[in-house]
């Protein structure tokens, strides 16, 4: 599924794939330009003892680079990754339960690390055909894979990122959007900057905005620059970010439109047919 986002202050064209991958729960690539990063969501699954958290579920994430080798900058970028997913997934949402069936004179074995708690001298009975829920750690893992890269990239992954964790159909409190800016050494900005303008800055800017009170909840800058020119690209940057939730939004319409359960679901004047009035 294509989409189109038309440009206001110089952005390039953008366009998205939903559920690509058909091995996890969602998926979502991005292109900006020439710029393009696809992101899996894998979960929530089981997650390893050692990193098990009782209160939430936990974030994995792994970035991995269009040359294939692992970076300094992969780590910034995977950090970068799960303190957004932290902000607007709902971690604290109940854990995936698993049901076991137990049968007449079965032995349940604990693993290690598992406390169940007795009381001294009591007996736990267990009738044939008892469904006993066990709540399990779990996290979400997030693999994102840099495919071509031509400036702006950390927002195309935030970009993506949004449109799989969708995809996935996680609790979110709400969507977001990357947007990337350049100040040149005129100052002037310029916003979704290739690689070669972004070597040509004096500073760089990438901003993440929520969609609920369009407030922002992440930003990395580099450079040198003065406060009014950050809070002009602060300011103008939402103009982009609306763009981007507008893109989204089509994108998924364009998605649904193609789903047969969904489209039944659609009263005819939503389907595009003309309804005759009653006489």
């Amino acid at each position: 599924m294509l989409g189109t986002l038309e440009n206001s202050i110089r952005v390039r064209p953008i366009s998205s794939e939903l559920s690509i991958l058909g091995n996890c729960d969602g998926s979502a690539r991005v292109k900006q330009g020439n710029s393009s990063v696809m992101v899996g969501i894998w979960g929530p699954v089981e997650v390893k003892q050692s990193k098990e958290d009782p209160e939430k579920c936990v974030i994995e994430t792994t970035v991995k680079g269009a040359t294939g080798q692992g970076s300094p900058l992969d780590k910034m970028y995977e950090e970068a990754v799960r303190q957004t997913c932290e902000q607007v997934v709902i971690t604290s949402a109940h854990p995936r339960r698993t049901c076991i069936q137990v049968r007449a004179g079965t032995c349940i074995q604990v693993r290690a690390g598992t406390c169940i708690q007795v009381r001294a001298g009591t007996c736990i009975q267990v009738r044939a055909g008892t469904c006993i829920q066990v709540r399990a750690g779990t996290c979400i893992q997030v693999i994102v894979q840099v495919e071509s890269e031509d400036g702006a990239i950390l927002a195309v992954m935030k970009n993506a990122l949004c449109l799989a964790l969708m995809d996935a159909g996680l609790p979110m409190r709400s969507m977001f959007a990357g947007v990337s800016c350049a100040q040149q050494e005129n100052e002037e900005l310029m916003w979704d900057p290739t690689a070669e303008e972004e070597e040509e800055s004096t500073a760089q800017y990438t901003f993440v905005y929520e969609n609920s009170r369009n407030n922002v909840i992440y930003v990395h800058c580099t450079g040198e620059s003065t406060v009014e020119q950050y809070m002009l690209a602060l300011q103008k940057s939402r103009q982009v970010a609306t763009e981007v939730f507008g893109f989204y939004r089509e994108s998924f319409e364009k998605l649904l439109r193609k789903d047969v359960k969904f489209q039944m679901l659609l009263p005819p004047i939503i389907k595009g047919e003309i309804l005759e009035e009653p006489e």
